[in-house]
């Protein structure tokens, strides 16, 4: 995809109800919230009881209707890219104060390749203090999910997870499986959650050679005090499986498909 400059300002807007809308460019950019939900610590059963988590996610329409949230990235500098971010977190926590369970962990994502320094360190710090303010939400309460592109400095990508955790976030790691997401980035940011790939977990579930790897690396996790999250849970056999292996909590269409987050339905995110 062409990669264009973008001199459009990006404006974060609050509805009557206290929720958030961003415009840019021509474009809409709203949150939606996807359920993340544990296994019971104990007398566990096959299916999740609670949703304890969710994480947001961009969804942009422009004047065509819908736009994939990877093809409208895509195409902006890494400048723009670094402030459609920027925006894309205050809005998330803007609406997880107003349309989510109080007691509810809300996932943000950081993109690593953006972390390529000192200066972009200290902006996202800053950033995520103003958003806090801004959505009055509790530290505690956001785990700073790191994706799985490579980072701009792996040295600076350690020192903004440390610094996080200061200031009372939980760090995860996404999609572990997936290109930079490996066993050296948990090494690197000490992430006090991880979440698998979902197409790195159905290799795995295909065969009990790889389903005891998985059970394997669970467990090597959970010695660490890190939790696990298995993500594209479809179907009811991989959701028994997660829980036969270990998985602290599981994400995926065959639990919760993602819903816009809507104000006046506190607490309600639909299970379908």
């Amino acid at each position: 995809m062409h990669v264009r400059e973008h001199p459009a300002a990006i404006s974060l807007e609050r509805r009557s109800d206290g929720s958030a809308v961003a415009l840019f460019d021509g474009c809409e950019l709203m949150s939606a919230f996807q359920p993340i939900w544990a296994f019971p610590a104990t007398d566990k059963r096959p299916q999740p009881v609670a949703a304890v988590a969710y994480e947001g996610l961009l969804r942009v329409v422009g004047e065509r209707g819908e736009v994939s949230p990877k093809a409208f990235l895509s195409g902006l500098v890494p400048d723009m890219r670094a402030r459609v971010e920027t925006v894309s977190r205050a809005l998330h926590l803007i609406n997880a104060a107003v349309s989510l369970p109080e007691e509810a962990l809300v996932f943000v994502n950081i993109d690593p390749s953006l972390v390529d320094g000192p200066r972009a360190v200290a902006r996202i710090l800053r950033e995520m203090r103003l958003a806090l303010r801004e959505s009055e939400l509790p530290a505690a309460r956001v785990v700073c999910e790191l994706t799985e592109q490579p980072a701009g400095s792996d040295a600076a990508l350690a020192e903004l997870a440390a610094a996080l955790r200061v200031q009372g976030h939980r760090i995860a790691v996404d999609d572990y499986g997936a290109q930079a997401s490996d066993a050296a980035r948990v090494d690197l940011v000490g992430p006090d959650i991880v979440k698998f790939d979902a197409d790195w977990i159905r290799r795995h579930m295909d065969s009990p050679a790889g389903f005891a790897l998985l059970v394997d690396l669970v467990e090597r996790l959970a010695a660490r005090d890190i939790a696990t999250v298995f993500e594209g849970m479809e179907e009811g056999w991989q959701i028994e499986l997660a829980e036969r292996a270990g998985a602290t909590m599981v994400q995926g269409y065959g639990l919760a498909r993602p819903a816009i987050a809507a104000a006046r339905d506190r607490g309600a995110v639909p299970r379908r």
